[in-house]
């Protein structure tokens, strides 16, 4: 029976137990010093989109509601 010695490890499976590094935003806050650490930086983007959610809900609600004109109901030059 043949025997197998694995002294090296295979290229394709070295790159694969490699962590991708944080990119985009989170590495910006990081580099403009709002965040210590990837983690913070993800929290303060997940708190950015949730607030601009609630503002986006807000203003659509704004405009959609509109209030009653109760000054045209009460105007007695419009009564039979």
């Amino acid at each position: 029976m043949a025997q197998f010695k694995f002294d090296e490890e295979d290229s394709a499976v070295r790159n694969t137990s490699r962590q991708r590094s944080g990119a985009g935003f989170s590495q910006k806050l990081i580099k403009w010093g709002l965040a210590k650490n990837e983690k913070q930086a993800n929290l303060y983007l997940l708190l950015l989109v949730i607030i601009m959610l609630g503002l986006i809900i807000y203003i659509n609600f704004r405009t959609f509601y509109t209030p009653i004109d109760t000054s045209v109901i009460d105007d007695p030059s419009l009564s039979i």
